[in-house]
């Protein structure tokens, strides 16, 4: 039986993405395929599960493998896609609309091969059903990013609801990981830190809120810990530097590093993957020389 250091469970996407001074243009994307190349590049054996239409994905699909991924790509008859509007201000949300959904993700979709660690990568709710979350093997760890649990989808755009199966889920998960918006809508309170306790007290051992270019806030065993963002050479794309962070951070506790070095690398990965489009090019050893450079600053 082949095993693998993480299976990442969740849609690929097209992505259409508006961004000041620029012509719209599509885009592969989604959490599965940013966080599947990103930990193919750390070095790690990686697995991606995903759904689309397999014809029309080739190239995207050939793309994660170029990478160093292995891919297991299920039929469904659309493949996810979402358009994506980003102002000139690069803290603020993009405005995002989802136009087409790939079928749902199964428990039987993720039967076979095993992994140190899953990462769970929904992009709206309904991605992945109930049935993977009682019934998926936990041999390891078990990260989640929950963005696409709290999406409210309607033709108009997306905005944030709260949401009302959290309780269920996250005591199934060793790692979650939100953006500030998320965690506000999540538990009531606007301090990222306080937020992440709360959601640490649904069961998730590790708690992750990124905060764009003010960084990230930990909550672990060991209190609060808040990490900086690291400083970009340019600003190329914002896509999928979440899905990076949690790679990057899941790859480091897969290593055995603690829970504050892994925060600092997947911040410092996070940077690296933003000063380019698309996903994450580089390797170990360039997170680890910008962490280098930012101690010696």
């Amino acid at each position: 039986m082949t095993s693998f250091d993480v299976c990442v469970v969740g849609h690929i996407t097209q992505d259409l993405i508006e961004m000041p001074g620029r012509q719209p243009e599509w885009r592969p994307g989604g959490g599965a395929y940013y966080a599947g190349i990103a930990y193919a590049r750390l070095g790690l054996p990686t697995l991606v599960i995903t759904k689309a239409n397999v014809r029309g994905e080739a190239e995207t699909l050939e793309t994660l493998r170029e990478m160093g991924a292995e891919v297991r790509c299920l039929a469904s008859e659309e493949t996810t896609r979402f358009e994506n509007a980003y102002s000139a201000d690069p803290m603020a949300p993009r405005r995002q609309r989802l136009l087409a959904r790939a079928a749902p993700i199964t428990a039987a979709d993720i039967a076979g091969p095993k992994a140190r660690a899953y990462h769970f990568a929904p992009l709206s709710p309904g991605d992945i059903s109930l049935d993977l979350w009682r019934l998926a093997p936990r041999p390891g760890l078990t990260a989640l990013d929950a963005q696409g649990m709290v999406r409210l989808c309607r033709e108009d755009g997306i905005e944030l609801m709260d949401w009302a199966g959290k309780t269920e889920v996250l005591n199934d998960v060793d790692v979650l990981k939100v953006s500030g918006r998320e965690a506000t809508v999540l538990t009531g309170t606007i301090d990222p830190a306080r937020a992440a306790k709360a959601l640490r007290r649904f069961g998730s051992s590790e708690v992750l809120v990124t905060l764009g270019g003010e960084g990230a806030v930990v909550a672990y065993a060991g209190g609060i810990l808040r990490v900086p963002s690291y400083r970009t050479e340019s600003l190329a794309d914002a896509t999928g530097c979440g899905d990076s962070f949690l790679a990057g951070y899941l790859a480091c506790r897969l290593w055995g590093t603690s829970v504050k070095d892994a925060a600092h690398f997947a911040s410092a990965l996070a940077s690296l993957k933003a000063e380019r489009i698309g996903a994450f090019s580089g390797c170990r050893r360039d997170v680890e020389e910008r962490l280098r450079a930012a101690e010696g600053a």
